[in-house]
């Protein structure tokens, strides 16, 4: 059976490989006082170690983003079903971030109304794949046929450029 009529599209627990924040580690906060903060629990994820490996000091856990406000910067793959909601809590936070969303996000009214001319980006040099657990063997496995781009959505990064080309 096709491993993509098996999913569960309606389910959020697509995490994030390596590569996913290896290919943008240079502009990863790293500095002695930075904390990131990736808000997104899922019992299966390994990008809090991802994150550490490249040497950033991550605060994770079962910790409800909506009602606190932990660290000084958030990077995080969020759960793509309450998108806008997320960014109406990244807007009221003012916290800077790193978040990996589709590239059709950036063209929503919710995405302009709290971010207009405050958002750089990141543009990765191919199409980034997800991991997701198979329902049957609960075995995670990277699917490499992602269907949409996504892109990086950076605020208060201070990059060089507001379009960062991979």
């Amino acid at each position: 059976m096709d491993m993509v009529k098996k999913l569960d599209k309606t389910n959020d627990d697509w995490t994030s490989p390596p590569e996913i924040w290896y290919q943008i580690s240079q502009y990863l906060p790293k500095q002695e006082n930075d904390v990131i903060w990736e808000p997104f629990y899922n019992p299966d994820s390994k990008s809090p170690e991802h994150l550490r490996n490249l040497g950033c000091k991550v605060v994770y856990g079962n910790i409800d983003f909506f009602e606190n406000k932990i660290g000084t910067h958030i990077v995080t793959n969020p759960p793509w079903s309450c998108k806008e909601k997320v960014i109406a809590r990244l807007g009221e936070l003012d916290m800077p971030f790193i978040i990996v969303m589709p590239l059709h996000s950036l063209a929503t009214r919710f995405v302009k109304n709290h971010f207009k001319h405050k958002l750089q980006i990141i543009i990765p040099d191919m199409r980034l794949h997800f991991e997701k657990q198979d329902p049957e063997t609960l075995e995670r496995f990277t699917l490499k046929r992602t269907p949409f781009d996504t892109i990086y959505y950076c605020y208060k990064m201070n990059l060089k450029h507001d379009i960062t080309w991979l």
